[in-house]
């Protein structure tokens, strides 16, 4: 466990005065936490667990199965799935001295309460239950306590920039390795070991690197295609610690200096990050700091020829999504895209 337990009180309590005013006195809200998912045809093989990410917040766990459940009575409960002895010999975990309740118990408090309400990677048949609330009174609920969840305590945010420093460690290999001839995958090779080198348990996505006309591909998959003299070299890629993670793109010359055009494209793409920046304030919506972003594009390609229509007109008609297809940004924090209720 990465957080102490003043730390996950504290989002606890966050989390309950959230929900005040849209649980009743009888209501049960339940967190799971999620099972490991088969790999198609892998008999006991799975994929890496990741238990679910409110889950994750509330209980600082990876355990599978287990559940926080929420209600005026009870205030938080955590029932964790009791350790088998052939854990210890298959996956060399031990018992967890600070174990919840056994999740056996409950069953006594689903009986307890009128209304259950279910969220994070909840077993497809508890939506059978009598007593499951509607789809919109779960989404109600998941908005309230994922705006609780968005705010990042100190300890949260002092792990980010840790991860973010653990990346631009992968990125500084990047530039000390990138040349012609080198190929795609060798790339994200380096990368990926630089970054495992320097702390990261591992990476948040399947690491981008594009080469040539590569690098339009939004999702290149890297490939052995080698890096041409005359390239830019684009790659998306992070780093992750227990499913905190940072996601940064970056694009580079391969020859290790822009041309002019080029340059001029790369200081409109850096001018409209300033911009979205200055706009990162409190009450400010993301659609306008997008729409900020956007604007800056779309007069910089105006005023290097490419468009030949007015920055409103760009905006208006949607052209300047040709050049610009993609959010300008996410949230990020626990997991690639933060909730973003």
């Amino acid at each position: 466990m990465i957080f102490d337990f003043t730390t996950l009180q504290n989002r606890r309590n966050r989390a309950a005065k959230k929900l005040a005013d849209v649980m009743g006195p009888k209501d049960l809200l339940l967190v799971y936490a999620g099972e490991p998912i088969q790999r198609p045809g892998g008999l006991d093989q799975t994929y890496s667990y990741q238990p679910h990410p409110n889950y994750y917040w509330l209980s600082g766990r990876r355990r599978v199965s287990g559940v926080m459940t929420f209600s005026q009575s009870e205030g938080w409960q955590d029932y964790t799935k009791p350790h088998a002895p052939e854990e210890t010999l298959w996956e060399g975990t031990t018992p967890d001295p600070q174990a919840g309740r056994d999740i056996a118990e409950l069953a006594t408090s689903l009986k307890s309460h009128q209304k259950i309400i279910p969220i994070g990677q909840v077993p497809a048949e508890l939506f059978n239950h009598p007593k499951v609330a509607s789809r919109e009174e779960r989404f109600n609920l998941q908005v309230k306590f994922e705006q609780a969840r968005r705010i990042k305590d100190a300890a949260e945010i002092e792990l980010i920039e840790n991860i973010a420093r653990i990346a631009n460690r992968g990125y500084e290999r990047i530039q000390a390795i990138l040349k012609p001839g080198i190929t795609e995958r060798e790339i994200r090779i380096e990368y990926e070991a630089e970054i495992q080198r320097a702390g990261s348990l591992g990476i948040p996505y399947g690491t981008i690197v594009g080469t040539g006309s590569n690098a339009a591909i939004l999702h290149a998959e890297p490939s052995s295609r080698m890096v041409a003299p005359d390239d830019l070299v684009l790659i998306d890629a992070g780093a992750e610690i227990h499913d905190y993670c940072v996601d940064i793109t970056r694009v580079y010359p391969a020859s290790g200096k822009f041309d002019s055009k080029r340059q001029a494209i790369y200081d409109t793409v850096k001018k409209a990050q300033a911009a979205s920046i200055a706009l990162m304030k409190p009450d400010v919506e993301w659609k306008d700091v997008h729409a900020a972003s956007a604007r800056v594009i779309a007069q910089g390609l105006r005023d290097l020829g490419i468009l030949n229509c007015s920055a409103d007109e760009a905006l208006a008609s949607g052209a300047v999504s040709v050049f610009f297809p993609h959010g300008v940004g996410h949230l990020v924090g626990l997991r690639v895209r933060d909730t973003g209720h």
